[in-house]
């Protein structure tokens, strides 16, 4: 019976098995994180520091301009959407990191799988959202632009090219699965 394989949402507790200490042991496939020239490592902690400084930028953007707050909605949904794309990129990258750059097939599926489309629309929402200020600035006309606006278009437009940047690095980091190795 323990050898039955699950099927759904919890699928993935099939890989553990209970061990005579009491302890969970995964006994699945592992996928491991391989890269020419430097390390996995270092380049993941790069993508980590390029989606945290894009997250900055993003959440400093959000304070500065009153765009957002003042539902031009071709703003702020772009602009929310970019701020959690990129918050789910630096957890991912540092889920990535905490595990060595070994992950279990469900750790894999949940992070490696999907951080270079999220980078990737993460930069695609932050052009968005910069074009959306554009599009209201010039309906509300450009007597009322202020340093605010300006410094909110170069900050979402600099967020946009740190997540391009770090969508071209991960390109550096490929995948291996290792059948059954602990």
């Amino acid at each position: 019976m323990p050898d039955k394989k699950k099927k759904g949402r919890r699928a993935y507790l099939s890989d553990y098995v209970l061990n005579a200490a009491g302890e969970y042991v995964y006994t699945g496939d592992y996928h491991i994180a391989v890269s020419e020239g430097k390390s996995p490592g270092k380049i993941m902690a790069g993508i980590l520091g390029l989606a945290a400084a894009a997250f900055a930028l993003l959440a400093a953007a959000g304070c500065l301009s009153t765009c957002t707050a003042s539902g031009a909605f071709y703003v702020t949904i772009p602009y929310a959407l970019a701020v959690v794309l990129s918050a789910v990129c630096i957890y991912d990258s540092a889920t990535i990191i905490h595990e060595k750059c070994r992950l279990t097939t469900h750790s894999y599926e949940k992070s490696a799988q999907r951080i270079k489309g999220f980078l990737m629309a993460a930069g695609v929402c932050a052009c968005a959202a910069a074009t959306g200020h554009i599009a209201h600035m010039v309906l509300r006309g450009t007597e009322a632009t202020r340093a605010a606006d300006i410094l909110f278009f170069a900050a979402c437009l600099a967020a946009a090219a740190l997540c391009y940047m770090a969508f071209e690095k991960k390109k550096q980091v490929l995948w291996r699965k290792n059948s059954k190795t602990h």
